[in-house]
């Protein structure tokens, strides 16, 4: 890395003589006793083995799995909405500026969502969003991403965004994991809630 810039900052390099400069070669030498000096003590190290009892962990992520070839309708609407959760990842939920989205489907899709009374009271909400968690339970280390959550004073909200569907058993099961973990970390109730960006449903869990 150095040599690479020498050409390009000269004044930063000069020639010296390792002669003048009285280094030892004991570097040289291959590491063993005989470059050790007579009069040094030396230990020998002793190594024991240590047992560290363990467990295999298995691995399990609440999101729902796509194990399967996709064409191309599919992969625009994966895209699409990994591009939807990224905007609503950075858009002001307390204070929010239609003009602030270009796009004017996306834009209507965004207030309608903002705009529904689930959010009425979202001004005096702890806003959590991409919230990452981990934790290991029955030696299996369950893991996952919620999409949002609202911490109120009296109750937490929980909400899945989907892009159009959100009738499926595995979002159930996904948002119920994200209760079971939160609900180790407080006492407050919990509700729990999917939201379809296109079809513009709120449903309850």
């Amino acid at each position: 890395i150095i040599y690479s810039i020498k050409e390009y900052y000269p004044v930063f390099f000069s020639k010296i003589d390792l002669k003048d400069i009285n280094l030892s070669k004991r570097y040289l030498s291959s590491y063993s006793k005989k470059t050790i000096d007579s009069d040094v003590n030396v230990e020998e190290f002793k190594v024991e083995e240590i047992s560290i009892p363990h467990n295999i962990v298995d691995k399990k992520h609440f999101s729902k799995s796509l194990n399967q070839l996709v064409d191309k309708k599919t992969k625009e609407n994966l895209l699409f909405g990994k591009y939807i959760h990224e905007l609503l990842e950075y858009v002001d939920f307390k204070n929010f500026n239609p003009e602030s989205i270009e796009d004017i489907f996306i834009r209507n899709k965004i207030s309608k969502l903002l705009n529904n009374c689930l959010f009425e009271n979202i001004k005096d909400a702890k806003i959590y969003r991409e919230y990452e968690f981990s934790y290991i339970r029955d030696d299996i280390n369950y893991n996952g991403v919620i999409d949002l959550m609202l911490e109120y004073d009296d109750h937490i909200d929980i909400v899945d965004y989907k892009l159009s569907n959100i009738q499926d058993n595995k979002y159930i099961e996904q948002l119920n994991g994200y209760k079971q973990y939160i609900s180790s970390k407080t006492d407050l109730p919990i509700n729990l809630y999917l939201y379809s960006i296109i079809n513009e449903t709120l449903e309850s869990v």
